[in-house]
């Protein structure tokens, strides 16, 4: 925040400086500023930070970790850049050895950090134990040993291909004119390719050292100091429970992805689902729609093994889902259904608390926990913790149902028709609440659901089914400009395709400059969709707006003229595409 502040500050004085046309003391004015901005800052509020305040109390023991950091990065940078260099020339030279040094270096990469620090440990020991020599020197299977040799492979890769890339891109007449003017072989090198290449080479040397800095960290679960150390040593301790709420996700190393390949299900004679390929990315919102007994709730339900599905593969993590404990499975991926599921007999407070106790937290982060999703979903810890799912209204149930799904805060949620059984009003405000949520969380969620305009609002991924079979999928905005078939085409809602396309785009991505004439009565925030723009035009009888911020001035205007070119170039360039 205090960067930031100093740094919109500093664009405002260069602003200053433009518009007042300052030549010679600017610069003063500017320094001045960044004086008087970090003098404030620091005397407010700067010293109360929460990572000002722990640099503080312990600031021998920062010191002494930066140092080791810096000490085993150096190390591990300045090897990789040697050897790398080496490698990338000799791969030059012999054509055969690059494909087998990328493929092992690659190899290398998709080994994780931790994992590498592992596997070192024990022939490391076993070198130790064997050769005195390499005893004397340090060599053992934890410690500084195994993580310089896990950076040093981590580090090659870049090193390496930036120094391929950079030798490669020194063009062949500029090495034939220096050998033309009787250059020998170690002066072309050094006076002509070296330098040209440099710029390449410390992009390769910056790549490297980032990641090494960032692995250095990672080094101190094997028994190297650093700053990763300094880190972890408050992992399981008073520090709070948001921190070891990580450290316990961090070690289960899940994305959260989703891959379906080929899947299929029969109930006897029946196919419900036939040959469906889908991947949900990390972090992505996919919508499955379709008409009833599509397979769109099967589907969901083969992810969390609710439903066996009878051929193909699905991966979770990586791994088939065949291979996970099907309890486990479950406990660790967040479900809600549309009637929510909540237990009749149990307060709201025990309703959210049922994944945390089956994986036996302790029962003070359950409480934690449950009271911190309670606020982010709007119910009032002390007014609704200990009521029943009958003293609830619709909206409040589902509200319960989604913070039970977030309570062992999962990577992955399963969302079956959630709001199908509420009002509209109540829909479109738990909508608008489950948006936030997600810009805010990040979950990789599907969802099903028969409301086409809910599915547009909140989904990245849109799939649509009929008869068990995936009929198209790809973002709405594609799906909208280009439908599959007559089918897709309904669904979407047919001559009603080009309302639901605007309700995807904001204003602000439309709007002009206000121009010299004098700007319309009628005004619209700029978060506002475009639906909702052509919406106010028709009932103020108008074909302009006023584009206003949230404080209520204006930032442009809007154009219907505008609105309808811009369609008409959109149509041009997709047809000629």
């Amino acid at each position: 925040a205090y960067w930031t502040v100093l740094f919109v500050l500093l664009l405002c004085l260069v602003e200053l400086r433009l518009r007042l046309g300052l030549s010679r003391w600017w610069p003063t004015l500017l320094l001045a500023g960044v004086g008087i901005a970090w003098w404030g800052c620091a005397a407010l509020w700067l010293d109360r930070l929460a990572l000002v305040q722990e640099f503080q109390a312990r600031e021998g023991q920062f010191y002494q970790a930066v140092g080791q950091h810096i000490a085993l990065v150096g190390t591990a940078v300045g090897v990789s850049v040697v050897l790398g260099m080496l490698l990338a020339m000799l791969m030059r030279r012999y054509q055969r050895l690059q494909k087998i040094a990328f493929t092992l270096l690659n190899f290398l990469q998709t080994i994780p950090s931790l994992a590498l620090f592992g596997l070192l440990l024990a022939p490391l020991a076993w070198l130790a134990a064997n050769v005195p020599p390499l005893a004397a020197l340090g060599v053992s299977g934890i410690g500084n040993a195994p993580a310089l040799i896990a950076l040093i492979a981590y580090s090659l890769l870049p090193m390496v291909r930036n120094t391929y890339i950079a030798l490669e891109e020194v063009s062949a007449e500029t090495l034939q004119a220096a050998k033309a003017m009787g250059m020998r072989t170690g002066q072309r090198f050094w006076q002509v390719r070296f330098p040209l290449a440099l710029p390449v080479l410390l992009e390769g040397v910056r790549i490297t050292a980032v990641q090494a800095i960032g692995l250095t960290a990672g080094a101190s679960r094997h028994g190297y100091g650093a700053t990763g150390r300094t880190a972890h040593s408050d992992l399981g301790t008073d520090s709070g429970r948001r921190i070891r709420s990580v450290g316990r996700r961090a070690a289960s190393r899940r994305t959260g992805m989703i891959e379906l390949s080929h899947v299929s299900k029969q109930f006897g004679d029946d196919t419900a689902v036939e040959d469906i390929t889908l991947r949900v990315a990390k972090g992505k919102f996919c919508a499955l729609v379709g008409t009833s007994g599509c397979g769109k709730s099967t589907t969901l339900r083969m992810i969390n093994r609710l439903i066996e599905h009878s051929s193909g593969d699905i991966i979770l993590d990586g791994q088939a889902i065949e291979q996970y404990d099907p309890v486990k499975l479950r406990r660790r991926i967040g479900y809600v259904i549309q009637s929510t599921g909540l237990f009749p007999h149990w307060n709201v407070a025990r309703n959210i608390g049922l994944v945390p106790r089956l994986l036996k937290w302790p029962a003070t982060e359950i409480t934690a926990r449950v009271e911190e999703l309670m606020g982010v979903l709007g119910l009032p810890v002390g007014e609704f913790a200990h009521k029943y799912p009958h003293q609830l209204s619709g909206g409040q149930a589902q509200r319960v149902g989604v913070a039970r799904a977030l309570a062992a805060d999962p990577d992955i949620l399963l969302m079956d028709e959630p709001f199908g059984a509420l009002d509209p009003i109540t829909r479109e405000k738990l909508q608008d609440e489950l948006a936030k949520l997600q810009a805010r969380l990040h979950k990789t969620i599907v969802f099903v659901t028969h409301d086409m305009d809910e599915a547009l609002k909140l989904a990245d991924h849109l799939v649509v089914m009929r008869d068990g079979r995936i009929v198209q999928q790809g973002t709405p905005l594609a799906l909208l400009q280009r439908p599959a078939d007559p089918f897709v085409e309904s669904l979407l809602g047919g001559l009603e395709r080009g309302l639901k396309q605007a309700a995807l785009t904001r204003v602000k991505d439309h709007m002009t400059s206000l121009g010299p004439t004098l700007p319309a009565q009628s005004r619209i925030p700029a978060d506002f969709s475009l639906r909702q723009a052509l919406s106010m035009m028709l009932r103020d009888h108008c074909d302009r707006l006023t584009v206003v911020d949230q404080g209520d001035v204006p930032i442009g205007e809007l154009s219907l003229r505008r609105i309808v070119k811009e369609a008409q170039l959109d149509k041009v360039s997709q047809r000629d595409a």
